[in-house]
């Protein structure tokens, strides 16, 4: 079995190179959206060392727009769409994976969410002899199929976290085996560590609406009910904000029509301060607009917003959600108030709007985290070791 991993410090030391490749079957559920789980999956493939691993790509979920990416990193995807897990046709889609993995042979099968772990990991099963890794990137959201999670993880060699607390949840919640958890966290790809130049910056806050000189309070997040963006609204609305202090929502979902009420709804006095600006490109990183950036979630895995927060050295607020606490030290690189806590966001917003030198010491704070911890070439290899470890107990 391979051991817990659960301290997120990245050997210094460079990992032997395999003599050959080692086969891995890359099971992922959603091509149609863009999501922090579908994009960490696609980011992974695209990052691989395919000198070490010799990926096979399976979705089994609806296609759509990340069939491109997957595409252009080179990857020949094979789709078998299912229906809900208790449907008939995903057990026929089952029967034509498990057939698949007979003839491609893969030494893993590395699932990456409910569905996979039960779909994939169970066609693992049927005589294809890998090594099945399954994965837990969520909370409490999926507790509707905890049944199938939790024999999920009881067929499974090892269950991947995204985060220590999220492997702890696996134990804690699903019972995974404690000697089953090994901890490899999302990454940030390096790119996402360039800044623009300031002239640069301000020229792209003018074109958005954003005063060029205010203290700018941000969220990157799709709108939806669960990130709360309503609660960030009604904690702004009662700062006392200095004359110039704006705050800006980047994201679009099924939550924009009834924010842009509420925003409409504000006095006028804090109503031009609030900007919804839709959906932005990851790149350059919409987190460079703001002096801060908050996650105001009430529920999380393991956030990439938070990382492209800290991989832009800004003061990060963040609802107490998930992994948070993995990636950020409350007082430290990050400030932590308890989800759903309106008093409480407002408060710690409060702090930082009024301290300068606050935000400048915890987004260095963030920043130095960001490049020793979560850049890719320090978790990357952290997975190839996760590979090689089952690989070899095989042996």
């Amino acid at each position: 079995m391979v051991t817990a991993v659960l301290e997120p410090t990245p050997s210094t030391a460079a990992p032997p190179r395999p003599t050959t490749r080692i086969r891995v079957a890359y099971c992922i559920e959603n091509l149609g959206t863009s999501g922090g789980t579908e994009l960490n999956a696609v980011r992974t493939m695209e990052s691989i060392d395919r000198t070490a691993v010799d990926p096979l790509v399976i979705a089994i979920g609806p296609d759509g727009p990340m069939r491109t990416r997957y595409a252009a990193a080179g990857y020949d995807l094979r789709h078998f769409p299912i229906g809900p897990l208790w449907h008939p046709r995903t057990y026929v889609q089952l029967l034509r994976i498990a057939a698949l993995l007979r003839r491609e042979r893969p030494q893993i099968v590395h699932c990456n969410d409910v569905y996979t772990n039960w779909v994939c990991g169970l066609a693992a099963r049927l005589g294809s002899g890998a090594r099945v890794i399954a994965s837990k990137r969520w909370t409490t959201e999926q507790d509707r199929y905890l049944p199938f999670t939790r024999i999920a993880y009881r067929l499974a060699d090892a269950v991947l976290g995204n985060s220590e607390l999220i492997a702890a949840s696996a134990h804690e919640i699903e019972g995974a085996p404690r000697e089953k958890l090994v901890v490899v966290p999302n990454f940030i790809e390096l790119p996402a560590f360039d800044q623009l130049p300031a002239e640069q910056v301000v020229d792209w806050r003018e074109r958005l609406g954003i005063d060029r000189d205010a203290v700018v309070i941000g969220c990157v997040q799709r709108l939806r009910a669960e990130k709360e963006h309503a609660r960030l609204v009604r904690a702004f609305a009662r700062l006392a904000l200095p004359t110039r202090c704006q705050l800006v929502l980047v994201g679009d979902g099924p939550e924009e029509g009834a924010l842009r009420e509420q925003v409409a709804a504000l006095p006028e006095s804090v109503r031009d301060r609030v900007l919804l600006v839709g959906h932005l490109p990851s790149r350059p990183s919409p987190h460079q607009l703001f002096d801060i950036s908050v996650l105001p979630a009430r529920s999380e895995g393991f956030p990439n917003s938070l990382l492209e927060a800290m991989a832009m050295g800004r003061a990060i607020v963040s609802t107490d959600v998930g992994g948070v606490r993995d990636a950020i030290a409350d007082g430290v690189s990050g400030l932590v108030v308890p989800a759903s806590d309106e008093s409480a966001m407002q408060t710690a917003l409060q702090r930082v709007v009024d301290d300068v030198e606050l935000r400048t010491t915890i987004g260095r704070a963030a920043l130095a985290r960001a490049r020793d911890i979560y850049a890719v070439d320090r978790v990357m290899p952290r997975l190839l070791a996760v590979y090689r470890s089952l690989v070899a107990s095989t042996a």
